[in-house]
């Protein structure tokens, strides 16, 4: 609940470098995480599990009630369409203009083709992060080599954001998003084949997890572009709250249905690669929908 007004109040402060601004605010999150989850357990032995949820929920809410009292909307005016364009995108156009005062995110432009492809991108990006340890002592590696895969990911999803958000901002988000999720794409597609030198793990797990965070901070910015600042909160609420979340959790459940049908890993880690090459097509359509 608390994702799309953040983003919203991040995203409402720049222009120019909008997509650097929220990566870096998701890169914040994410070693948040990271940190806060080293916590957990002392928390857990000295509370119990329900006391530490209600630690987690008082700490939750004093500091974003907190936070709360601090926000207001800049002094300057935002530009309808999510800020200034890149040179691969063009300005708003009139139809974008007239959807969005009239507050009907669904006739804007490319916006459709814009949630097809965040939906498809969550059902398949989370499969090799649930399933990839599994898959790995599977296929005989140890149980270090197969956790290691988890702190690669994490590494990173924090180190990638930033520069991808660089480069957003550089030649244009939807068409950084777009690549960025073809690339996730050709590293699923080869991660089944991919688990048998460590080395060459470990740097499909940083590669894959940078491309995986930035394209998080990434969403909320393209929805920016589309819908513009105003509407961004809704567009991207949308997306990710209604459609793409629950496929967040089908993707891997029914990978695991897969695997169990074929006893191997491979149709899943394949099929959810083509699944994501096809979010970046998608995406591509959205850009083009919205250029022209």
């Amino acid at each position: 609940l608390t994702f799309p007004p953040a983003f919203g109040v991040v995203g409402a402060w720049f222009d120019r470098r909008r997509a650097l601004a929220t990566t870096v605010a998701t890169t914040g999150a994410a070693l948040g995480s990271v940190v806060f989850g080293t916590c957990l357990r002392p928390l857990a032995e000295a509370l119990g599990v329900r006391g530490t949820f209600v630690a987690i929920g008082c700490i939750y809410f004093v500091v974003v009630g907190s936070a709360a009292f601090f926000v207001h909307r800049p002094g300057h005016a935002s530009n309808a369409q999510g800020g200034k364009c890149s040179p691969s995108e063009k300005c708003p156009t009139q139809a974008s203009v007239e959807a969005i005062k009239h507050g009907s995110v669904w006739a804007i432009p490319g916006f459709i083709c814009f949630v097809v492809a965040c939906t498809l991108l969550a059902f398949a990006f989370w499969v090799p992060v649930v399933h990839g340890v599994q898959f790995l002592q599977d296929v005989g590696r140890s149980s270090t080599e197969a956790d290691g895969l988890t702190r690669a990911l994490g590494i990173g999803g924090l180190v990638g954001r930033i520069p991808l958000g660089i480069i957003a901002d550089r030649f244009g988000r939807t068409l950084t998003l777009s690549a960025v999720t073809a690339c996730m794409g050709v590293l699923l597609l080869t991660f089944y084949y991919s688990g048998q030198d460590p080395v060459i793990l470990n740097l499909w797990a940083v590669l894959y997890g940078g491309f995986a965070g930035g394209s998080q901070g990434l969403i909320p910015v393209v929805a920016a572009q589309l819908a513009g600042i105003e509407r961004m909160a809704i567009a991207f609420g949308m997306c990710w709250g209604c459609f793409a979340s629950p496929a967040i959790a089908l993707g891997p459940a029914l990978a695991g249905w897969i695997f169990d049908l074929t006893g191997t890993y491979e149709l899943s880690f394949t099929a959810s690669g083509c699944v994501l090459l096809l979010s970046s097509f998608m995406m591509l359509a959205a850009w083009w929908r919205a250029r022209s």
